[in-house]
Protein backbone atom coordinates (compact mmCIF):
# COMPACT_ATOMS: atom_id res chain seq x y z
CA UNK A 1 0.00 0.00 0.00
CA UNK A 2 2.95 2.41 0.94
CA UNK A 3 4.90 1.98 -2.18
CA UNK A 4 1.84 2.43 -4.83
CA UNK A 5 1.03 5.34 -2.29
CA UNK A 6 4.88 6.53 -3.25
CA UNK A 7 4.54 5.64 -7.13
CA UNK A 8 1.60 7.50 -7.69
CA UNK A 9 3.09 10.68 -5.62
CA UNK A 10 6.20 10.34 -8.19
CA UNK A 11 4.12 9.19 -11.34
CA UNK A 12 1.77 12.45 -10.89
CA UNK A 13 0.84 14.39 -14.24
CA UNK A 14 -1.88 16.27 -13.53
CA UNK A 15 -1.28 20.08 -13.63
CA UNK A 16 -1.14 21.91 -10.49
CA UNK A 17 -1.34 25.82 -10.33
CA UNK A 18 -0.67 27.55 -7.20
CA UNK A 19 -1.36 30.73 -6.77
CA UNK A 20 0.13 33.17 -4.38
CA UNK A 21 0.71 36.74 -3.77
CA UNK A 22 2.67 38.35 -7.23
CA UNK A 23 3.33 34.62 -8.57
CA UNK A 24 2.22 31.56 -9.73
CA UNK A 25 3.75 28.35 -9.72
CA UNK A 26 2.79 25.73 -12.57
CA UNK A 27 3.40 22.16 -11.53
CA UNK A 28 3.53 19.19 -14.68
CA UNK A 29 3.26 21.84 -17.70
CA UNK A 30 4.68 19.92 -21.11
CA UNK A 31 5.84 22.88 -23.17
CA UNK A 32 6.75 26.85 -23.04
CA UNK A 33 5.04 28.06 -25.61
CA UNK A 34 5.22 32.11 -25.52
CA UNK A 35 7.26 34.17 -23.08
CA UNK A 36 6.80 38.31 -23.12
CA UNK A 37 6.16 40.78 -20.79
CA UNK A 38 2.66 40.49 -20.70
CA UNK A 39 2.16 37.05 -21.21
CA UNK A 40 2.89 33.82 -20.75
CA UNK A 41 1.42 30.58 -22.65
CA UNK A 42 2.06 26.95 -21.80
CA UNK A 43 0.85 23.70 -22.99
CA UNK A 44 -0.35 20.78 -20.95
CA UNK A 45 -2.23 17.97 -21.99
CA UNK A 46 -3.11 19.95 -26.04
CA UNK A 47 -4.50 22.63 -23.86
CA UNK A 48 -2.93 26.14 -23.37
CA UNK A 49 -2.39 28.09 -20.38
CA UNK A 50 -2.12 31.49 -20.52
CA UNK A 51 -0.78 33.54 -17.77
CA UNK A 52 -1.59 37.73 -18.22
CA UNK A 53 -0.15 40.05 -16.51
CA UNK A 54 2.92 43.36 -16.50
CA UNK A 55 6.69 42.20 -15.66
CA UNK A 56 6.27 38.85 -16.18
CA UNK A 57 9.33 36.79 -15.66
CA UNK A 58 10.19 33.00 -15.02
CA UNK A 59 11.57 31.03 -12.83
CA UNK A 60 12.74 27.33 -13.56
CA UNK A 61 12.23 25.24 -10.33
CA UNK A 62 12.26 21.67 -11.53
CA UNK A 63 12.15 19.96 -14.98
CA UNK A 64 8.24 20.80 -15.51
CA UNK A 65 7.46 23.29 -13.05
CA UNK A 66 7.81 27.31 -13.72
CA UNK A 67 7.52 30.01 -11.11
CA UNK A 68 6.00 32.91 -12.62
CA UNK A 69 6.83 36.51 -10.80
CA UNK A 70 5.10 39.86 -11.18
CA UNK A 71 1.81 41.83 -11.40
CA UNK A 72 -0.62 38.79 -12.54
CA UNK A 73 -3.89 39.47 -13.80
CA UNK A 74 -5.58 36.85 -15.49
CA UNK A 75 -5.29 33.27 -15.79
CA UNK A 76 -6.42 31.23 -18.95
CA UNK A 77 -6.98 27.77 -19.21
Amino acid sequence: MMIKKLVNYIKNDELKIICTNMSVNIINYDVIMDVEDTYVRLLHNNKQLLIKGNNLKLNKLLDREILITGNINKIEL
